[in-house]
């Protein structure tokens, strides 16, 4: 994922950059989803076989921080104020 952030950089692509380092992070914050999750299981008292919790805070952890990045990227954004403004003087 850093790889093709920083090629599409290279060509200064940089809304393809940045689409691609935020799912490298998501997919980064997912492992530690991963090896957290069990240890949240055990602290709250929920007793789930190890195997299921195992398999299960990976997938979890996967499906969570790659839907976040997928909303973070196609998410509405509100039109900056400052845009408005310079758009309307040059009219």
């Amino acid at each position: 994922m850093a790889v093709l952030g920083w090629v599409e950089a290279s060509r200064r692509r940089f809304e393809r950059h940045r689409m691609w380092m935020i799912y490298g992070v998501a997919l980064t914050l997912y492992i530690l989803w991963g090896r957290a999750l069990p240890f949240v299981f055990d602290f709250v008292g929920i007793e789930i076989p190890d195997e299921v919790i195992k398999e299960g805070a990976g997938w979890i952890g996967a499906l969570v921080t790659l839907a976040i990045a997928h909303w973070w990227l196609h998410r509405a954004r509100a039109p900056k104020k400052g845009r408005a403004r310079q758009s309307r003087r040059a009219a």
